[in-house]
Parts: C-alpha cells; sequence; structure tokens
C-alpha cells in the first residue's frame, strides 16, 4: 500500500500545483478556451491561492493533488490526470 499524506502547502509549492491545476484542468474542463486557461493560471497563481489555505495531496512523496479550504468551504480541488479514479490505496 502506497503512503498517502495531506500536509499544508504554501508558496515553495505554487509552481508545482499550478501545474498539477493545469494538467487537470486540460483533462476535464474542455469548455475552457486557451485564453480561459492562461488567463485563470495567472489569477490563480498570483492571487488565487494566497485567498485559502491550501493542502497538497502527496502519494509517495510526490503532489498528485490539493485542495484550498476558505473555512469550511472547498474553494478548489484538483487531481493530477494519472490519480483520476484510482484508489491510491490500492496503486
Amino acid at each position: 500500500m502506497k503512503e498517502v499524506l495531506i500536509e499544508p502547502a504554501g508558496k515553495k509549492q505554487y509552481e508545482k500545483l499550478i501545474t498539477l491545476w493545469e494538467s487537470s484542468v486540460r483533462a476535464t474542463h474542455h469548455f475552457l478556451s486557451e485564453s480561459d486557461i492562461i488567463t485563470y493560471r495567472s489569477l490563480i497563481l498570483t492571487e488565487y491561492f494566497d485567498q485559502v489555505q491550501l493542502y497538497g495531496i502527496k502519494v509517495e512523496e510526490e503532489i498528485m493533488g490539493f485542495i484550498g479550504l476558505n473555512g469550511k468551504f472547498i474553494q478548489m480541488l484538483f487531481i493530477h490526470p494519472d490519480a483520476r479514479g484510482k484508489d491510491s490505496a490500492k496503486r
């Protein structure tokens, strides 16, 4: 069984998180244009990450997803395309 950890994420992880975000969006958000993705990528990286408490979901030390919380509300939740539909306990 692979180890799964949920850990606070900060500015040091922003580049990894935005790369994961973009991979996830390109795999699932087919309704967004390329221009939309570029615009949102910039906003998320420069503004939105700072507005939430971020937690990285690591599978054996590799960030495979993240969640952004604002109080008790989930504001963002993204999973790496390679992890979609997989039970991490079976990976």
